[in-house]
Parts: C-alpha cells; structure tokens; sequence
C-alpha cells in the first residue's frame, strides 16, 4: 500500500505552517482526498513557487479540482476554517487573482486558485503533482493558502481486509518521511528540491458511522464527531452535481488527529487508525438462533404425524418439514446478502 506524501519545494526558505488533508470514504466505493496547505512565503516576493507533490494516488487530468472557488465563498470559508471572517476581499477587485482572508483573530492569509493545467503538471507514471503558484502580485500577503482534491476509484491512504463476518480498513497516512523516500522523491531531490517544513499536520478521516473505531493514536487524536451534512454539501455543491453525491446527517463520521512540530527541522509525521463494520454481528446471529429454535419445533411437530405409506414419497413429508425448509433457506440468503451486498 502506497501511504506516503512528500512536499517538497525549489524555494527552501518556504514553510507549511498547516497541512490539511482530508479523506473521505463514500458510499458506492467513491474516494476523495483534500490536501490544504497554509504557506509562509519568508521574504520570498515576486516569484513563481515551485512545489512538487509525489502522492499516492494515480493522478489523471481529470481527477484533480482546484476547491479555491470553494474556500472562498465566506459560508464555506468560516465553516472550513472554523474561526469569524472579518473580511474578505479579492485582489484587484477580481477573485481569479486571488482573495484576501483576514479572521478575528487577526490571523491573514491570501487564498489562491490553482490554474490548471498552466500551473499544474502531473506526472502519471510517478504519481508526482508539479505546481506551480504565482506570487508576484504585491497584495498577496506573507501567508498563503491552495486547497485541491484528488478523486480515486481506490482509497489512497488505506486498505481493506474482508473477513466472513466483518470488514476492517486500516487507514494510514505518512507525510515527508525520509527513510521510504521512493525513487520519484530521490529523483526530484537531484534537480534540487527539498523537503518543506511543516508546523502543523491536521488529518481528517471521514467514514461511514456504520463502522466502529478499532484502533487509534490517544495522542494525535483531538475530536470524534458528526459530518456536519448541511454545511459540507453547501461546500461541496458543485462536487455533488459532478459525482452524484449526497451526503445526509448521521450518516457520517469525522476523526480529526492533529501532530506539531517541536524543532526546527524538518519533521514526519504519521497517523494510524482501524475501523471495523460487521458483516454478520448480533442481530444475524440472534435471527440463526430464532430460526433454529424454530426450524427444530417445526421438525419436532412434524415427527409426530403419522406415516401413511401408501401415499407417494413427497407426500409422506410433513408439512412442518417444508415450512422449515423454507425458512432455512430464507436464513441463507439473509446471511449472504449481508456478507456481499449490503451497502459497505
């Protein structure tokens, strides 16, 4: 399993003061990832970052969305961010040059789309995101924010194990570390890009609230809740339309596990989970021993009728017999849809 992320930049003197990703397992096997990055540019001024991405997923043309338009809607944006807008304002009066954020709290960073495909460049083969982001304009300020997605047929981050009664998903994410650099990171090291230093890793998993925590880092965690529906479909309004989704309440739920950086040097960081969904729990295994319990007076009401045996075989067999042999089959097919088609 491909469970690695590099972020690595031309421009060493650059820091990610928050990393965002985000992953989500949608019903109907649908898979997307967000990755946020919030950059302090230092005293770099009037220059075209360049940052390279090697990630898990296969990258395409057509998988990849710049959510820019997305973030800087102000419902979405004090949603996302989870802090009051005081004010947002686009550049030169235009959104496409980017739009300014400042929160309550003073904090302030410049919001910039990802055009594409002029600033972004994949390459399929090593799975390996190139963008490019234009920092010239003067009104762009010390901190920047990109926000895309990545849609997949296959979870990045994770894997399934299917077993007779349940399903497990071991989800695991592992960012900038070093000693499994693979040969993409090694590659882009000799044409002079290094590892960006991070600050803050925020990791978001959001699955289906039929599965259980089996596992997770006490640590990193910070907060188990809820999908907020009604906010997260006003933010992914046009992602709704383009995949067919519809995400209702209490029907999701969102891990958070945050890791900081206490050094100035550049850090990994790794988030561990395990969730778990029974196929055939205490219900199934309630409705078998209803069933058995009844199949066996069935059998045992039917043993006391008389044998004629004058009459044909089929005809000898107790009607308690064949109404215990439908119910067991009705059982069987009850415990295989629950095994392989019930929704996951």
């Amino acid at each position: 399993m491909d469970n690695f992320v590099y972020i690595l930049s031309k421009q060493p003197k650059i820091t990610i003061e928050r990393l965002h990703i985000c992953t989500w397992s949608i019903e109907r096997n649908t898979y997307f990832t967000e990755y946020g990055m919030e950059i302090k540019r230092g005293d770099l001024k009037k220059i075209d970052l360049q940052m390279a991405l090697p990630l898990p997923q296969t990258l395409t043309d057509t998988n990849f969305m710049c959510l820019y338009n997305n973030i800087i809607n102000p419902e979405n944006c004090r949603f996302i961010f989870n802090a009051e807008i005081k004010d947002i304002s686009p550049i030169n009066g235009q959104s496409p040059f980017g739009t300014r954020i400042e929160f309550n709290n003073d904090r302030k960073i410049t919001a910039l789309p990802i055009d594409f495909p002029d600033n972004v460049k994949i390459d399929e083969d090593t799975h390996t995101l190139n963008l490019t982001i234009d920092i010239n304009n003067e009104q762009i300020s010390d901190t920047i924010y990109v926000r895309f997605l990545i849609k997949t047929e296959k979870p990045a981050f994770s894997y399934e194990k299917k077993e007779v009664t349940k399903r497990i998903i071991t989800n695991e994410v592992r960012v900038n570390e070093c000693r499994t650099a693979s040969p993409s990171v090694i590659k882009l090291q000799k044409k002079n890009y290094e590892p960006v230093t991070i600050n803050k890793c925020f990791c978001f998993n959001i699955i289906p609230n039929s599965y259980s925590i089996d596992f997770i880092d006490d640590k990193k965690l910070k907060t188990i809740r809820g999908l907020e529906a009604i906010g997260f479909n006003h933010y992914l309004d046009d992602l709704k339309e383009k995949f067919n989704l519809s995400l209702k309440e209490h029907e999701y739920n969102i891990i958070f596990s945050k890791q900081e950086n206490d050094s100035s040097s550049p850090i990994h960081y790794s988030f561990f989970s395990r969730y778990s969904k029974e196929y055939i729990g205490n219900i199934q295994i309630g409705v078998a021993v209803a069933v058995n319990i009844l199949c066996s007076l069935l059998f045992a009401c039917g043993s006391l009728h008389p044998i004629n045996y004058d009459t044909p075989f089929l005809c000898r067999i107790a009607i308690e017999y064949y109404i215990a042999m439908i119910i067991l089959i009705i059982l069987i097919f009850y415990l295989i849809y629950c095994r392989f088609w019930r929704k996951a």
